[in-house]
């Protein structure tokens, strides 16, 4: 009688553990899945403030012909 009654109390034990284990998998998961969605947000937000930046450069060149005068002569280039 006592022995049967130990083991109902380790199956108890171990049930109410293996409850606890699923739930923070559960959890962590979640967790986990939040964070590579905030992950994939900040990366499109860098490639969008990347490609801004470089668009932003290239309208800020000057279109036409431009002509450079220093020690090494005359230069010409055209944009």
């Amino acid at each position: 009688m006592e022995l049967l009654l130990r083991c109902r109390i380790l199956e108890r034990a171990i049930h109410r553990l293996k409850a606890w284990v699923c739930v923070n998998r559960t959890r962590r998961t979640h967790f986990m899945n939040k964070n590579a969605l905030y992950l994939i947000i900040g990366a499109l937000i860098v490639v969008v403030a990347g490609f801004s930046y470089y668009a932003y450069e290239q309208e800020k060149q000057p279109d036409g012909v431009e002509i450079k005068i220093g020690e090494g002569g005359v230069s010409v280039q055209e944009n």
